[in-house]
C-alpha cells in the first residue's frame, strides 16, 4: 500500500481549547457533566472513569462561559508542565474542560479514535517552542501535518491498535492487583503493631545520613541517582548516571548500598516514589537532594520499612506533614523520624517475604509482557502512519 496523504489537522478536525475553571466549589455539583483538567488526564488515561470527575450543571457553565464539547473531543495540555508530557485522551461523553487543555474536533474526514492514535505517534510536543515556558499555540496545532488515509482504513488501524491497547492494559491491571495484594497482605500482618508501637523509626535507622566518602579524589566517578530513576511504582527503573565526585560531593545526598531511598517533595511523596538501593556499584552513590534516605545494616529491617512506608495511613500523615511554599512541599525528616515503629517476629517477616518473592515472579513475567507489548504496538504505529496494514 502507497504511503498515506499529510494534511494540516486544522483541515480535518476544528482546533480550539476550553474554558477558565471556577475557582469555588459550591458551582461543581452531584449531577451534571464531567469537568476535565489538566491534572485529570493522567487518571482518565489509567481508567478511572470521567465519572470520577467533579461536574457542572448547565446553569453554572452558563455563569462561567464554559462550552460544553461532544463526545469523542481529543484532548492534550497545550501549556504549562503538563504540556510535555504527551498525554492525549478522547472523550467518552460530553464535557467541559479547563482552558489550559487543547480540544480537537474531528469533522466528518476523519475518525475520532483514529486522531488521537495519531497524536500519540505524531506528537504536540514536538510544538513547544520553549521548554523553560511550555506552552502551545492553537495555531501551530491546527498546521501539525497527520497522515490521513482513507476513513475506513483509519477505522482498521484504530481497531488494530485498540486491540493491542487492550492486551497491554489487563497486563498492567494484573501488575497492579499484584502490588495491592502485597501491600494489603503486609498491611494485614504488620500495620497495627506497628503503629501501636511506643518506639520509633529514628530508634532504629540512620535518617538522613550525611556523611561523604573521604576516599576519592575529586576525578573519581560515582553513581548518580536522579529522582527519575524511581518510578511510582516504587522501583528503582534504570541505572544511576555516572558523574564526577567534585559534582556531587557537595550538596548531594550520600546513598549507602542497601539504603531506602523517599521522595520528599511533593508530588513525587504521594505518587509513591522510593526505593530500596541495591543494584549499584561500588557500595555507594549519591543522589537527588530531594531523597530522605534510611539506613540500617540488617536488609530485613529496611525491606519492613519500606512497605510500611508505602501504607496509605503513613503516607496520608506524611502528606498531612508538608512544609513550605506551593509546589515546593516536603515532608521533614521529623515525621520519619518520630515515626512509630517495631521489631516484627522474624518468623512472622519470612512468611511475608515469601509472598513478596512469589508475587514478584509472577510480577516480572507480567513486565516482561508488557515490554513485548509495548515494542509491538510502536511497530504497528511505524506501519500504519507510513506504509498502512496489508488488507
Amino acid at each position: 500500500m502507497s504511503q498515506p496523504n499529510f494534511v494540516a489537522l486544522g483541515d480535518v478536525a476544528e482546533i480550539t481549547a476550553g474554558g477558565g475553571a471556577p475557582q469555588e466549589d459550591k458551582f461543581f455539583t452531584e449531577k451534571g457533566f464531567p469537568f476535565i483538567r489538566a491534572g485529570s488526564l493522567i487518571k482518565l488515561l489509567n481508567n478511572e472513569g470521567e465519572s470520577s470527575l467533579e461536574q457542572i450543571n448547565e446553569d453554572n457553565a452558563k455563569i462561567h462561559g464554559l462550552k460544553l464539547y461532544p463526545k469523542d473531543s481529543v484532548l492534550f495540555a497545550k501549556s504549562g508542565m503538563s504540556a510535555t508530557k504527551g498525554h492525549v485522551y478522547r472523550t467518552k461523553q460530553p464535557c467541559y474542560v479547563v482552558n489550559h487543555l487543547a480540544v480537537i474536533i474531528p469533522n466528518k474526514l476523519c475518525d475520532a479514535s483514529y486522531i488521537e492514535k495519531v497524536l500519540k505517534k505524531y506528537s504536540p510536543v514536538s510544538l513547544i517552542q520553549d521548554p523553560a515556558y511550555p506552552s502551545i499555540r492553537l495555531s501551530d496545532i491546527a498546521k501539525l501535518k497527520i497522515p490521513l488515509p482513507p476513513l475506513a482504513e483509519q477505522k482498521r488501524i484504530a481497531e488494530i491498535l485498540d486491540k493491542a491497547a487492550a492486551i497491554k492494559a489487563k497486563r498492567e491491571l494484573a501488575i497492579a492487583k499484584l502490588d495491592e495484594l502485597a501491600q494489603s497482605t503486609f498491611v494485614d500482618m504488620f500495620e497495627k503493631k506497628l503503629l501501636q508501637s511506643d518506639k520509633t523509626v529514628g530508634d532504629f535507622f540512620e535518617v538522613n545520613n550525611n556523611r561523604y566518602m573521604t576516599n576519592l579524589n575529586d576525578t573519581d566517578e560515582v553513581p548518580f541517582i536522579p529522582m527519575s530513576a524511581v518510578s511510582e511504582s516504587s522501583k528503582l527503573v534504570e541505572n544511576a548516571e555516572i558523574r564526577k565526585y567534585l559534582e556531587v560531593k557537595k550538596g548531594y545526598t550520600p546513598i549507602k548500598k542497601g539504603d531506602l531511598i523517599v521522595a520528599k517533595i511533593t508530588p513525587c511523596y504521594e505518587n509513591g516514589k522510593q526505593a530500596v538501593v541495591n543494584n549499584i556499584e561500588p557500595l555507594f552513590a549519591y543522589g537527588s537532594t530531594e531523597f530522605h534516605t534510611f539506613r540500617h545494616d540488617d536488609s530485613g529491617l529496611i525491606f519492613v520499612l519500606h512497605y510500611y512506608l508505602q501504607t496509605w495511613n503513613v503516607k496520608r500523615k506524611g502528606a498531612a506533614s508538608m512544609k513550605g511554599a506551593a509546589g515546593q512541599r516536603r515532608v521533614p525528616d521529623s515525621f520519619f523520624k518520630e515515626l512509630p515503629f517495631a521489631l516484627l517476629p522474624a518468623e512472622s517477616v519470612e512468611e511475608f517475604k515469601s509472598i513478596i518473592n512469589k508475587c514478584n515472579s509472577v510480577r516480572s513475567k507480567f513486565v516482561g509482557h508488557v515490554a513485548a507489548i509495548e515494542k509491538l504496538i510502536a511497530s504497528l504505529q511505524h506501519q500504519a502512519f507510513t506504509t498502512g496494514f496489508n488488507a
